[in-house]
């Protein structure tokens, strides 16, 4: 299995979220996370943002498609 890298890179060099908080936020949503686990689930959730945000910066500004709304439910 590979380790994560845990460097800070690009447009999220300034992470605002810690891992206590994220540790935290999962517990109030019923997953019990350790530190190791949720630096790997931190990573994975800025590694997503980075690449939306990369694809939504590339798209074509006159899409007929138009964008769905995501209703978020998560208790902070």
């Amino acid at each position: 299995m590979q380790q994560a890298s845990h460097k800070k890179t690009g447009i999220f060099s300034d992470r605002k979220v810690s891992t206590d908080q994220a540790i935290k936020v999962l517990r109030k949503n019923g997953i019990d996370a350790n530190e190791k686990q949720a630096k790997v689930i931190l990573d994975f959730l800025y590694f997503l943002a980075k690449m939306y945000r990369g694809q939504a910066s590339s798209a074509p500004s006159d899409s007929s498609i138009p964008e769905k709304e995501i209703e978020h439910k998560i208790i902070i």
